[in-house]
């Protein structure tokens, strides 16, 4: 992957998080940096979109919402347990094991 392809990649993930989060983060050289860091390790635009969905619907209206930013969702230290615990509510649904509380209004 090119540097052009990492930039378009890294606007559409910061994009993402805007849209689930309905919030207004930029692409800065800090934010790009530790998403291209997981870009090189494989993962792509459907792992964040992951982690941003399952974030959000774990922290809204929670005095953790404070985190659903660039800096904590994409740090090297949570990304992977935040998308493997994304991967784990996946496959309870799956299973019938997950209840939804209905309050769900977010289109995203």
């Amino acid at each position: 992957m090119n540097k052009t392809e990492y930039d378009e990649l890294v606007t559409e993930i910061i994009a993402d998080l805007n849209l689930v989060t309905k919030s207004r983060y930029r692409v800065t050289a800090k934010t790009t940096r530790r998403i291209v860091q997981w870009l090189s390790q494989g993962y792509g635009l459907e792992e964040f979109k992951k982690v941003h969905r399952h974030k959000y619907m774990e922290w809204r209206n929670t005095e953790s919402e404070r985190f659903l930013q660039p800096a904590t969702l994409h740090a090297m230290s949570h990304f992977e347990d935040y998308l493997e615990a994304s991967e784990n509510v996946n496959l309870r649904k799956k299973v019938g094991v997950y209840i939804e509380d209905g309050n769900d209004e977010h289109d995203f």
